[in-house]
């Protein structure tokens, strides 16, 4: 593997039509930065399952939040029933989710809550972030799927779905927002999941498919050599080789 084939892969899925195969389609429903930033997070904590799934699902949930996500958050009863569900997440996962972000929101906002920490690279950041999500949890709240949406108790793991999410906000170039201006792309490093392995390994890049943070920071290093200063700047471009080759109902999305 070298540059040319990685600019390959940028040059033919450097399209708009792309972005509807991946959950950060629905980021781009929205204007506001407030409403991207918890769109983003909830969505992102959300990527994990079969595609279409997982899409059915947030489709109903984008429309649930719609028209102004943070605000229907923000005004979200406790007492509410709520007729969303996911996999792990039951409907009163969901909904305790919802009031889990509400508290947190409330009081703060992701954004400032990371503003002027210094970080090598961004583990340093969610670890501690996470921390802290879990202190806006009650107690009685903590099921499983509450544990696994924020991945609780669970942080020597890659975190790929915080690793998307951050990648969303942080890069400013397609197809990320860059939101976060007071973070450099630097520090992010590569969400894992199967097709990244994969690729790392089929391209001796790793020595092992294990999905470790060693072998995050290893994949993330590699990609240095080519974009010291933003190395995920490829992940969405490799993951849309492998997925759309991988299956049709990927390509029935377009």
């Amino acid at each position: 593997m070298n540059l040319d084939y990685l600019k390959s892969l940028e040059k033919k899925y450097h399209y708009k039509r792309y972005i509807l195969t991946d959950p950060i389609k629905y980021c781009y429903y929205f204007n506001e930065t407030q409403d991207i930033e918890l769109v983003g997070f909830m969505i992102a904590l959300f990527s994990y399952g079969n595609i279409k799934a997982m899409f059915q699902f947030m489709d109903h949930l984008i429309k649930f939040l719609q028209p102004n996500p943070y605000e229907k958050i923000l005004t979200f009863k406790e007492n509410s029933n709520i007729d969303l569900y996911y996999r792990f997440q039951n409907r009163n996962d969901i909904k305790n989710i919802i009031i889990t972000l509400k508290k947190f929101f409330i009081n703060n906002n992701i954004k400032n809550y990371l503003l002027n920490k210094k970080v090598n690279n961004i583990y340093e950041m969610i670890d501690p972030f996470i921390k802290e999500i879990h202190d806006y949890i009650p107690k009685k709240f903590l099921s499983y799927g509450l544990k696994h949406y924020f991945c609780l108790g669970n942080q020597n793991s890659v975190l790929k779905r915080y690793c998307l999410f951050f990648r969303w906000t942080i890069r400013k170039d397609f197809p990320d927002l860059g939101i976060y201006d007071f973070l450099e792309p630097k520090v992010l490093v590569y969400p894992i999941d199967t097709h990244i392995l994969n690729f790392a390994y089929k391209n001796h890049i790793i020595k092992s498919k294990i999905s470790s943070r060693k072998n995050a920071l290893i994949i993330t290093n590699y990609f240095r050599q080519f974009e010291p200063n933003d190395p995920v700047k490829f992940d969405f471009y490799i993951t849309r080789e492998l997925m759309l080759k991988k299956s049709f109902r990927y390509k029935n999305i377009l």
